[in-house]
């Protein structure tokens, strides 16, 4: 409860918003980036962040197609990269040396953070040392 002489919370005045996805039976990167851009995320400047990854030679392709009869986006990430596997500590890396908004970097650090995690559970392998393979594409570390 508030009184009058308290300070306001941050981010009062403002529009709250949140985002939930119900993945039952997971979910895609390119699918999540482009639900966030069919809810309002803005295309130039996801794709200025990205840029910063050490990350040459891809392009993102955003299209508007009938899914069940219903519009939505279609975020596809083209690319000529042929190396799909990368450890997590190198994805890691990619995300420390691309000078990333500190909510950005450790967001998505925490995503392959965890992703590692389970990984060296399954494989018996320190988390650093997992080698993700698609996920660790070009594809998939610009869609996550």
């Amino acid at each position: 409860m508030t009184t009058p002489g308290d300070a306001a919370p941050p981010g009062a005045g403002r529009p709250r918003r949140a985002a939930w996805f119900h993945c039952f039976s997971g979910i895609a990167g390119d699918m999540a980036l482009a639900s966030l851009l069919d809810a309002g995320a803005d295309m130039g400047t996801v794709s200025e962040l990205l840029g910063r990854l050490d990350l040459p030679g891809w392009e993102l392709r955003r299209t508007t197609v009938l899914r069940g009869g219903l519009a939505c986006t279609r975020v596809e990430v083209v690319t000529g990269d042929t190396a799909t596997a990368r450890t997590a500590g190198a994805v890691l890396e990619l995300i420390d040396r691309a000078r990333l908004p500190a909510r950005v970097a450790e967001r998505s650090q925490a995503v392959f953070r965890r992703l590692a995690e389970v990984e060296g559970r399954l494989h018996a392998t320190p988390p650093s040392e997992v080698h993700f393979h698609e996920v660790g594409g070009h594809d998939a570390v610009v869609a996550r």
